[in-house]
């Protein structure tokens, strides 16, 4: 069975999407407009959360090495360090005159969803260059290589490594599909991880990513052989593409050999039962056989959605390993001494900065506290929180308060990288913000006035805030 990698490789890596993509009209002269339109990310994400992350000048504090570190269907990724950090990081260089009307297209699309989307399971967008002539686009680099990679040169994937991994990457489908996104090009290239011997992985290369508002079905075919979901021929398909796609993977992680080779028909395989009939899927745990079987159905309305697929008794041992104590995360995030929206403009357009460039070892502890409090959209939720803390009606609006302060956007959500300005280290805060940390107020101080505003206790100044104090320890922060 092992010996099929080689061909899954050639299948994987050198089928073309490009081949099925998005067909549509010139835009004319290339060297005379910009392609990212920011106003339209910013209606999604937020003015603050781009203003750090968009540029229209030539790229700077960046140094390119003369080494290439990944390929794409929308090009190849070069390895940079970043001046101000001394980070290494990945760019994606485009010279817009070589590019046709529809790359053109598709370029603009990749780079206006992956500057709207915010998530642990999903490679950083840090900066996008554009000129009239270029695009560049820099991001995190990842040092593990892609998935692929790795079911090439590993003799066998535990159950265990496997649910591991899978868990990952439904988390960060379900977050794009809770956003209006379909990635329509899942598959195991398009999976890094963040150092060659861990398993904490992200999604990569949005090229053929697009909204959808989940009203009219999506019509365009695209994608790679082996891995597209029968229903995107049909010419009216769903975000659910993306399921089947994540089941394949499933697939060639426990069984190490490709379901489909992209050529026979998948409907007529799974309805004469002969993909089951494998004997390393034989040898599966049940679980395991029944969560890829939930995921390759070839009807769409019965097919599992990302976020149900989440939920399978499968990954029930994935989802204990990543967890990390919600209710102890939700306190320190209520405690959390700064928020974007307790500073100027410019200040929390900094401190976003500062944490779309955290360093790998300050992430790690941040994006594990951030998925233990998260909901099924990849994002807190003021009704997450209120389950978390567990508060009564009478602190309610004490809790909304709180949560308003971190929504920096007031979209209704905590994303990722507003979770992580709230428990940025002190160092980062201070490098920042200076002197001028002083001069805003924290969470703390915010959360006692409004107690106070609202209490109805008679009581010396004094006395007042004692019982302030621990009726909010009772409230949120006790265990």
């Amino acid at each position: 069975v092992r010996n099929q990698f080689a061909s899954l490789f050639a299948l994987f890596f050198f089928s073309s999407s490009t081949a099925m993509a998005d067909r549509k009209p010139c835009l004319g002269d290339t060297a005379a407009y910009f392609l990212v339109n920011v106003d339209e990310v910013a209606s999604r994400r937020g003015a603050v959360a781009v203003a750090e992350r968009y540029s229209r000048n030539v790229m700077t504090g960046v140094t390119l090495a003369n080494r290439i570190v990944g390929h794409g269907e929308s090009g190849s990724v070069q390895l940079g360090t970043r001046a101000a950090s001394r980070q290494q990081c990945a760019v994606k260089s485009f010279c817009k005159a070589d590019l046709s009307g529809p790359r053109l297209q598709q370029l603009k699309h990749e780079a206006e969803v992956h500057l709207s989307v915010d998530h642990p399971h999903i490679v950083r967008l840090q900066h996008v260059y554009e000129t009239s002539e270029h695009v560049h686009m820099v991001m995190e680099h990842m040092k593990g290589g892609t998935l692929l990679s790795r079911v090439r040169h590993c003799e066998d994937f535990s159950e265990r490594f496997a649910s591991d991994v899978i868990l990952q990457v439904l988390r960060a489908v379900s977050y794009l599909h809770a956003h209006g996104i379909v990635h329509r090009d899942m598959k195991l290239s398009n999976v890094v991880f963040e150092d060659h011997f861990g398993s904490h992985c992200k999604l990569i290369d949005f090229g053929m990513a697009t909204q959808w508002d989940g009203r009219e079905p999506l019509t365009r075919p695209c994608g790679t052989r082996g891995c597209v979901a029968p229903d995107m021929f049909t010419g009216a398909y769903t975000d659910k593409v993306d399921v089947w796609s994540v089941g394949v993977m499933a697939y060639i992680l426990l069984t190490g050999a490709a379901p489909f080779d992209g050529k026979g028909n998948p409907e007529a395989m799974l309805a004469s039962g002969s993909l089951w009939e494998n004997v390393s899927f034989q040898m599966l745990s049940p679980s395991a056989r029944s969560f890829i079987m939930s995921l390759l159905i070839v009807d769409p309305c019965v097919r599992l959605s990302a976020s149900d697929a989440c939920d399978h008794p499968w990954l029930n041992g994935a989802r204990s390993r990543q967890r990390a104590s919600s209710k102890a995360v939700a306190r320190k995030l209520l405690r959390a001494p700064l928020t974007t929206r307790s500073l100027a403009y410019e200040q929390g357009s900094q401190l976003l900065d500062a944490a779309w460039n955290l360093q790998k070892g300050s992430e790690k502890s941040l994006r594990a506290e951030f998925l233990s409090v998260c909901g099924r959209s990849g994002t807190v939720k003021f009704a997450d929180l209120q389950n978390l803390i567990g508060v009564n009606a009478v602190h309610t609006d004490l809790l909304k308060h709180l949560f308003s302060q971190l929504d920096a956007n007031g979209d209704g959500e905590v994303s990722y990288m507003e979770f992580a300005v709230a428990l940025l280290p002190d160092t980062v805060v201070n490098r920042v913000l200076g002197t001028k940390k002083r001069d805003f107020c924290c969470l703390r101080r915010l959360t006692r006035w409004l107690f106070e505003r609202n209490s109805t206790e008679k009581c010396s100044a004094n006395q007042h805030g004692s019982a302030v104090d621990l009726q909010l320890e009772c409230a949120l922060w006790s265990p």
